[in-house]
């Protein structure tokens, strides 16, 4: 709610600068760089979703994803005492995680920006309304193409 009030008391927000400074304003905030994300890809086993020792979400009670492990931990009655485990990942991401190294193998694929038709549409449709000195955002913005 802050930052929307500080979204209209603004002007005009024609850039990333524009937007980071209300955000700023209406409290604290970190300002993240394209580096900062990471592209997933699926690591759910189709097969192991399959089998009968995976619950449906719908029939868990409580699921419980613990540091370091790579199973799942759920029960189905809420009076149930301990916690049943099953494995649902494929053994891909499963192998990467248990040496640590998914995040960087992720980080190393992925590839940050928006698509070029988008950057054309936006810089075509938005660019001739606002002034020439804070258009070198739009036009500098990373592809991901």
């Amino acid at each position: 709610a802050l930052v929307e009030k500080k979204f209209k008391k603004a002007a005009n927000i024609y850039d990333f600068r524009d937007y980071v400074d209300c955000v700023r304003a209406a409290g604290n905030a970190i300002e993240m760089k394209p580096e900062d994300f990471y592209q997933f890809e699926s690591g759910l086993s189709q097969k192991a979703a399959t089998k009968e020792s995976k619950p449906l979400l719908a029939n868990v009670y409580v699921a419980e994803f613990r540091r370091d492990e790579l199973l799942m931990f759920f029960k189905k009655d809420p009076e149930s005492a301990e916690f049943n485990s099953t494995d649902f990942l494929k053994n891909k991401p499963m192998e990467l995680m248990a040496e640590k190294k998914y995040f960087s193998q992720i980080k190393s694929k992925s590839r940050s920006g928006i698509p070029a038709s988008r950057k054309t549409g936006i810089i075509e449709k938005l660019c001739s309304m606002m002034p020439a000195s804070r258009r070198e955002f739009w036009k500098s913005l990373p592809t991901s193409d």
